[in-house]
Order: structure tokens, then sequence, then C-alpha cells
């Protein structure tokens, strides 16, 4: 799995701003499907004994994975499994990389709904009611 070792300035300096979005990846790299944002900021708040609030990471997070595109350390397959897990949009330009390798559907507001690249990775999200 890959990792952030060089993250970008918007990540800030503090470096548990670097384990919380590592954490998600490392969720993301083992979900096929929707992860629960503010169930695991609690498992992260409680198992790195964070100094910040869930409510915070929460904020965090859902701010941050708007950019997960710009996270140059980490895998294309890993950005794509933490933006379809969080339900987070996929930048246009981005969007246009992945659909040189890979058939992608995407709802109104740009998020992934479908992924399956040619002899890899597949993501399917469920219909929602």
């Amino acid at each position: 799995m890959s990792q952030i070792t060089n993250p970008p300035k918007w990540l800030g300096t503090d470096k548990e701003n670097v384990d919380l979005m590592n954490f998600f990846a490392e969720r993301a790299n083992q979900s096929n499907s929707l992860l629960n944002i503010s169930k695991l900021c609690k498992e992260f708040h409680t198992e790195r004994r964070s100094k910040f609030s869930e409510k915070s990471l929460n904020s965090r997070i859902r701010a941050f994975r708007l950019r997960i595109h710009e996270l140059d350390d980490l895998s294309n397959e890993t950005k794509v499994r933490m933006l379809f897990s969080m339900s987070a949009p996929v930048d246009s330009g981005f969007l246009i990389e992945l659909k040189k390798d890979a058939d992608v559907e995407y709802d109104d507001v740009n998020r992934i709904t479908k992924y399956e690249k040619k002899g890899g990775l597949k993501l399917v999200r469920d219909a929602v009611s």
C-alpha cells in the first residue's frame, strides 16, 4: 500500500493530518464499499489517542477528501479506492486521467459509482433507493 511521505502544503504541518489520511487510505484499500467516515474518525481518535476531537477529525477528512487526487505519494488505485469509499467528488482533470485506463461511471456531483480498470480493480456502488 502506498503512503503519504511528502505531504502537500494544504495538508498542513501537523503530522496527525498525514496520519489521518494514511489511516483512511489503509481502510479504503481494505474495502470495496462505502466507509462510515464518522465511525472511522472515532476509531482513529481512540487508536491513535488523537489530540483532535472526533468532530474536528470529521471536518478535516471531509475537507481533505476533496483534494485526494493531489496526493502524489499515493497510487491511483489507492486514490480511487479513497474517493469511492469516502463518496468524494472526483476532480474533473483526474477523472479524465482515470478514464484513460478504466471505465468510470459517476453521478451528477462527480462521485464514482462504478470503476473498472481493464484487467484490474472493480468497484461498484450499490443502488440507492
